[in-house]
């Protein structure tokens, strides 16, 4: 396969899974572990971004901090789910499953400040 037809079935398995998301009730959504998402942001993420203050990491200037993307009011949860459901350069497409995608944004979530 070449890269084109790659991106071509990567984009329709997110839409799959976007879909399928948005079609469940509201009472059938789970909503996500915190503690799950950060091992998943440690194992995942964390060679771009700063996914924890403790202790300090480095950082890309290209990633923003899980930090910054907690207290940005514009990165809903329905953005965060769209945007990790969604593959884009430049980020991995780590092809994540729905249950993981809400543990990582319930830890992004979690890291916002009172």
């Amino acid at each position: 396969m070449n890269a084109k037809t790659l991106r071509m079935a990567a984009r329709m398995t997110g839409a799959a899974l976007l879909m399928a998301t948005l079609s469940l009730p509201a009472s059938a959504e789970r909503r996500g572990d915190a503690r799950m998402g950060k091992a998943l942001a440690e194992a995942w993420c964390s060679s771009c971004h700063v996914v924890s203050d403790q202790p300090p990491q480095p950082a890309t200037d290209a990633a923003p901090p899980f930090r910054s993307v907690a207290n940005n009011p514009a990165k809903t949860h329905e953005y965060l789910r769209t945007w990790l459901l969604e593959p884009h350069l430049p980020m991995p497409n780590f092809q994540l499953a729905v249950p993981e995608i809400e543990d990582l944004i319930a830890y992004i979530e979690s890291l916002r400040d009172q």
